[in-house]
């Protein structure tokens, strides 16, 4: 029972979905330095639709993802309950938008954006380049959230550059482990199938750099001393993914994914 739950929880994966719920939270405190109810709301909303979009793309690719080495075919055995449990997902979800148009318009068009993006994801694989800029877009929109009430500074879209680019390199990284099978009858257009895995290692490496740089430029202009060392620490972290990502491609993905969960983590714990 224990293995068979976890089977349904995988799907979700949770920690780049909580990373996205850290991440608005920061974004209202790096503004507001404390946590609001329309935060929080907006936060739940960012945590859930990132988790639905992780869901159908199991879903839709479910067929494609059985032929992977090793293979992942729940979604394909588990055909016809896992077609419900995404439609339930997506369902709550409608309801969170329902909610956030009470609290504001705005904010609600801006769930609906990003909610309608990452839903198209499964389905633009072979549009060049889109399968690794939709899900950073996506995680984006989820960012800018405190900017469609007038509040902004230039550290917020400092942190805002510096997600982004960490999260495009974490998409490349993917995709360098999936490169076999996306080349398969041209499913995917990615930039490990269409341009190889070492061309793609260069501009993860030169994207994890950049995030490292901008993040080293975010710790200078903070105002918290424990955010400032956070973000130093988790600069160093990337720009040693960045080195060692031609030859430890897994534990740089790791350093990567685990890093921002706990440099998130600590912006949050910054503000209570």
């Amino acid at each position: 029972m224990k293995n068979n739950l976890s089977e349904w929880i995988k799907p979700l994966r949770i920690l780049p979905c909580l990373s996205g719920f850290l991440g608005v939270i920061s974004c209202w405190g790096i503004i507001i330095n404390r946590i609001n109810q329309i935060a929080l709301y907006s936060s739940l909303e960012c945590f859930w639709v990132l988790m639905s979009i992780m869901l159908i793309n199991n879903y839709v690719d479910r067929h494609h993802d059985a032929k992977k080495n090793p293979p992942n075919n729940f979604a394909l055995q588990n055909e016809n309950i896992f077609f419900w449990y995404v439609t339930i997902f997506w369902i709550i979800e409608c309801f969170f938008i329902l909610l956030l148009s009470r609290i504001s318009t705005s904010l609600a068009l801006l769930a609906s954006t990003r909610a309608v993006i990452g839903f198209s994801y499964s389905w633009a694989r072979k549009i060049p380049l889109a399968p690794g800029v939709l899900v950073p877009a996506t995680y984006v929109l989820c960012l800018i959230t405190p900017v469609l009430f007038g509040k902004t500074s230039f550290i917020l879209w400092l942190f805002i550059l510096s997600i982004a680019f960490i999260l495009y390199s974490y998409e490349i990284i993917k995709d360098i482990e999936d490169e076999a099978t996306d080349r398969i009858n041209n499913y995917k257009w990615t930039i490990a199938a269409r341009w190889g895995n070492s061309k793609a290692k260069d501009i993860t490496r030169f994207t994890l750099t950049c995030a490292a740089l901008v993040l080293l430029m975010f710790s200078g202009f903070s105002y918290s001393k424990l955010q400032s060392l956070g973000s130093l620490l988790y600069a160093c972290l990337l720009l040693l993914s960045a080195l060692r990502i031609k030859s430890h491609l897994v534990s740089s993905k790791k350093l990567v994914q685990v890093g921002m969960a706990c440099f998130l983590l600590v912006m949050v714990l910054s503000y209570s």
